[in-house]
């Protein structure tokens, strides 16, 4: 029997975003036009980089 309590970390927010540039993403190779969930913490360095378009909408 554990003492210790489990606490589980919140589930990150992902967005979904649309490929302007080819892009590995957890090892899936992924072409230009395709929408993909990323973090919401990936998306400015993904814009940054030229690799995504605008987000869309935020999944709830």
């Amino acid at each position: 029997m554990s003492t210790k309590s489990e606490t589980k970390k919140p589930e990150a927010k992902t967005v979904s975003v649309t490929l302007i540039a080819p892009h590995t993403h957890h090892g899936t190779h992924y072409t230009p036009g395709q929408t993909i969930q990323v973090r919401e913490h990936l998306v400015p360095w993904l814009a940054r980089h030229r690799v995504i378009e605008a987000p869309a909408q935020t999944k709830e």
